[in-house]
């Protein structure tokens, strides 16, 4: 299907229908999906709400989470261990979106009718 229904070929980034792996270490994310090997998703919200809280003392700010992808990546990188993926949407919580695409993903099995 070359058509605009393929969203391989026709990808817009918008809401919660993807996210950004930003980790620098990319080889071994991807030889651990190929693996079939679980990794764990760095809990990147609670440590963008402290940092935020701690620029704006006393000033109130209505976004904590529109941070530049190089900027998230030099918040956490002295948190990461070594297998774990740090994933970052800005404007959206982390845990939202990967509920979002959890959702999709089941929904999608169930549509083709493939069982793992």
């Amino acid at each position: 299907d070359l058509g605009k229904r393929n969203r391989l070929l026709n990808y817009k980034d918008t809401g919660l229908k993807s996210l950004r792996i930003i980790n620098r270490n990319i080889e071994e994310i991807f030889r651990g999906i190929k693996g079939y090997r679980e990794l764990p998703i760095f809990d990147l919200d609670p440590l963008l709400a402290e940092y935020h809280n701690s620029l704006t003392e006393g000033i109130e700010e209505d976004d904590p989470l529109n941070y530049d992808y190089q900027k998230v990546y030099s918040i956490a990188n002295k948190y990461l261990r070594p297998r774990e993926v740090l994933c970052y949407k800005a404007g959206y919580n982390l845990v939202r979106v990967l509920k979002s695409l959890f959702k999709d993903y089941k929904s999608s099995i169930i549509e083709k009718d493939i069982y793992l």
